[in-house]
């Protein structure tokens, strides 16, 4: 829970705050209610919290503060909310109007003139226009013409604005469409690469907060540990690599299925490191064909891939 907090906190915010000495475990504060308290020369003096009424001050070897995206000589991080923040209420105002042209049946804003007639025939033209729903039909006596105020659904092009808002929060959440669902235009090379680049943004975020452990585990252990999370990689990446190392020689199909989670397979290559030459006899040597194997070993690590989660690991 500690570890998924601090995470959540990092990317919401772009920053998090550890507090070291808590009990049991580590603590991560509400990182409103935080403010870094920095002397004439921008050294961090002490960390000032204001919360529930209550006042209290954190000491530098206290607090652990993790910025994800450090700015310059900047004490805060720069939360993906404020940055969206326009982006979001503009894309709130454009829903609101798609959903009152759908309240509407598509009929927007019209105006009623009445050309020639009396007081009365005026009041019951008014009463009747109030009286109406959206998509009501209208049987109207006398010198009357209805005109359109305009389409702004059609001519502001609301469908158009709604996929550029999209577009500007997957590219600061930097979460590829393909893992959103979205396959519009999508190839099998393009949406590997949209994979990529997302394992390289979930690994340097891994990278920031293993930093930001280890710091805190120094701080109240007084010791030299060292906290590594679990990388997380992209599954077809993966059995990629492996089946690259075992054509390599660098590593045997048994290490490669188990380091997948795959049972190991009693077959005489299956520990020898390929593709190096096997002895069948004492006077007959055989140069193996690795590509049924490896082809063998990507379907089944597809079929049978673990779930792999938050780890830690102490040196």
């Amino acid at each position: 829970m500690f570890l998924r907090n601090l995470a959540i906190s990092s990317i919401i915010f772009g920053e998090s705050y550890i507090e070291v000495y808590a009990s049991p475990i580590f603590k991560i504060l509400d990182t409103y209610t935080v403010e870094v308290i920095r002397d004439e020369y921008g050294r961090i003096k002490e960390y000032f919290q204001k919360i529930h009424g209550r006042e209290i001050l954190f000491k530098p070897d206290e607090i652990v503060h993790v910025v994800l995206h450090p700015l310059g000589t900047r004490a805060y991080g720069s939360p993906i909310i404020s940055s969206l923040r326009r982006v979001l209420e503009g894309q709130m105002h454009a829903e609101l109007l798609v959903r009152d042209a759908f309240m509407r049946k598509g009929v927007l804003s019209k105006v009623f003139i009445m050309k020639s007639g009396t007081e009365s025939d005026f009041e019951r033209l008014v009463k009747i226009a109030e009286q109406s729903k959206p998509g009501s039909s209208f049987i109207l006596k006398g010198d009357i013409s209805i005109q359109d105020l305009g389409h702004p659904f059609h001519e502001l092009q609301i469908l158009d604005i709604l996929n550029e808002y999209r577009q500007k929060i997957v590219t600061v959440t930097g979460v590829p469409e393909i893992m959103l669902g979205v396959t519009k235009a999508a190839t099998l090379e393009t949406s590997r690469n949209q994979i990529n680049v997302f394992t390289m943004k979930v690994k340097s975020i891994q990278q920031v907060i293993s930093a930001a452990v280890t710091e805190a585990l120094r701080k109240r252990l007084k010791v030299n540990a060292r906290f590594k999370l679990l990388e997380w990689t992209n599954p077809e990446q993966e059995t990629r690599i492996h089946a690259i190392r075992i054509q390599a020689g660098i590593e045997t199909i048994n290490e490669a299925r188990k380091a997948l989670g795959l049972r190991e397979i009693n077959h005489p290559l299956a520990d020898i490191p390929l593709p190096f030459i096997y002895p069948i006899d004492k006077n007959i040597l055989l140069e193996t064909n690795i590509q049924e194997t490896v082809t063998q070993l990507i379907e089944e690590s597809r079929q049978s891939l673990p779930e792999k989660s938050l780890q830690e690991k102490i040196d």
